[in-house]
């Protein structure tokens, strides 16, 4: 089954919405972006989430240390690093939770980080420059899913990028991926979910996975790696 990331939320009614759908992880932004929320704000919508569900805290460019600070305020259980090479490495991150005493979470990497190998997921997003300004994630851009899809995988990949009720089976079907994460495609405005287009997507996710199709791409998620905090 694909996997349903929704990332970008600001009010609890999408987190319950998003929960209630069926959502695999809920990602809240805590770096600069128009769908920001304070750390305080993030502690309390990520309180509203049950342990099936995998809490998200994104982070661009911001150090080690800033990170640590925001996990140990929201207690989600999982970091993504969005930034890649713009950003703290893995290892400095994953050094930084543990020196601090805090359980490990699951962190998720942009597929230009550096220790790529010791993230649990690779996050394939698209990003877009403008005057010096990168913005990474939540384009509404695609990538070429094709250029993905060719790529060793192992069962970890995390797909983003213009993802939305419309093209989310072809992507899919291409890629095959662990899991869909989903932002702009599903809102209104920044940061205010259309929940009619959010049940499409789950729907259309459900439908894609039952279609024959689907049933070749199953062996390789087989021997997929346990998703810490997941449970």
């Amino acid at each position: 089954m694909t996997l349903v990331k929704v990332c970008g939320l600001r009010r609890s009614q999408d987190v319950d919405a998003a929960v209630g759908l069926g959502a695999w992880a809920v990602g809240f932004i805590l770096t600069e972006s128009p769908r920001k929320v304070t750390v305080a704000a993030a502690a309390r919508l990520a309180a509203r989430v049950g342990r099936g569900v995998l809490t998200v805290a994104v982070f661009t460019t911001e150090r080690a240390g800033e990170i640590v600070a925001a996990v140990a305020e929201t207690g989600v259980r999982a970091v993504q690093l969005s930034a890649g090479a713009h950003g703290p490495s893995v290892p400095a991150v994953r050094a930084a939770i543990s020196a601090a005493g805090l359980p490990e979470p699951a962190l998720i990497a942009a597929r230009d980080a550096r220790g790529l190998n010791e993230a649990d997921f690779i996050l394939y997003d698209t990003r877009h420059a403008d005057a010096g300004y990168v913005q990474f994630g939540g384009t509404g851009r695609t990538l070429d899913w094709n250029a993905v899809a060719a790529l060793p995988r192992r069962g970890r990949v995390v797909l983003a990028g213009g993802i939305g009720p419309e093209n989310a089976r072809v992507a899919i079907r291409r890629v095959a991926p662990l899991a869909i994460d989903v932002c702009s495609s599903v809102e209104v405005s920044p940061g205010v979910k259309d929940l009619d287009r959010l049940s499409a997507l789950f729907a259309t996710v459900r439908s894609a996975d039952a279609a024959p199709e689907r049933a070749a791409s199953d062996d390789e998620h087989r021997g997929r790696p346990t998703r810490k905090g997941a449970t």
